[in-house]
């Protein structure tokens, strides 16, 4: 016959350790249970168990990245030449001279501004049309027949020519970007032949001298294809680790003793472990399954 009388070591534990008052304290804090705080001593175990996950989404990003670049973007191609504009030698006043120093700088923006004229750009679209025909032009140019001939608007030729002055002052830096190697240098020739005449007539210009010939180049400048791949491999690395991170804190299980004792600060008198048995058979099932045969 079994014994209903209530056990003795059960009433000798303190009441905030039974079941019905551990209940009820853990209900009071179910806040705790919503999120999990992230420690940082955890976040080198966490990303080590999930390894493999962020290898892969790296390789899937790096590899996304790569063929994006290379079947999907337009490359392009860039050619450059540099004038040396030598300023007349009235405005010089002193080399070492501040104001000198200026005035040439002030002669740069200005022959910009005159490179960058209408009349100029139509010099550069009639000298292409001649050379290249409006045919093949028309695969990396847009042309406008609106006066029944074929041209090229201004203000798509200034979208493909920078000029500019980095380091030298008295150096003008003449850049064409466009989908064809021969195109970009071939514009960066047609402005570097036209550009001392107009330069030494409409500005105070005593001379302008070619100082780098525009050449052909033979691979893109864009897209940099092993640059967009590894920045793809680093997103998609950086993406699933805070994805991973995100998981953890949001996920409020229980995992571990040690983490009720963090988050509820009460001893945990007994663990039953997830263990399997097997039978004679090979047969497999679980401490569940074995105490409920046991009971049978």
């Amino acid at each position: 016959m079994r014994n209903t009388e209530p056990d003795m070591e059960l009433q000798n534990y303190p009441v905030s350790s039974q079941p019905q008052l551990v209940k009820k304290e853990l209900a009071e804090d179910s806040s705790h249970l919503t999120y999990h705080q992230l420690h940082v001593i955890e976040i080198p175990r966490i990303l080590l168990r999930w390894s493999w996950l962020i290898v892969l989404c790296g390789v899937l990003g790096f590899v996304g990245a790569r063929t994006v670049s290379d079947r999907f973007m337009t490359p392009l191609f860039s050619s450059n030449t540099s004038l040396r504009i030598d300023i007349a030698p009235e405005a010089m006043g002193t080399p070492a001279h501040p104001s000198a120093i200026t005035g040439a700088r002030q002669l740069v923006d200005s022959s910009i501004l005159i490179l960058e004229a209408g009349d100029v750009m139509d010099m550069i679209s009639s000298q292409l049309l001649e050379d290249f025909g409006a045919e093949w032009l028309s695969n990396y140019i847009a042309i406008s027949w609106r006066t029944g001939e074929p041209q090229i608007e201004p203000s798509t030729l200034r979208r493909l020519i920078n000029m500019s002055s980095p380091r030298n002052a008295e150096i003008l830096r003449i850049e064409a970007v466009t989908g064809s190697a021969v195109l970009s240098a071939r514009i960066c020739t047609i402005m570097a032949e036209i550009a001392p005449d107009l330069l030494v007539a409409g500005a105070n210009v005593s001379s302008v001298g070619l100082v780098d010939t525009a050449r052909i180049a033979h691979s893109p400048s864009s897209p940099r294809v092993m640059q967009n791949s590894m920045l793809g491999g680093v997103g998609g690395v950086a993406f699933m680790t805070a994805i991973i991170l995100a998981l953890h804190v949001l996920d409020g299980r229980i995992k571990d003793e040690n983490e009720i004792k963090r988050r509820f600060n009460i001893s945990v008198l007994a663990e039953i472990p997830e263990c399997k048995f097997f039978t004679n058979k090979g047969a497999r099932f679980s401490y569940e399954e074995r105490k409920q045969e046991q009971w049978q």
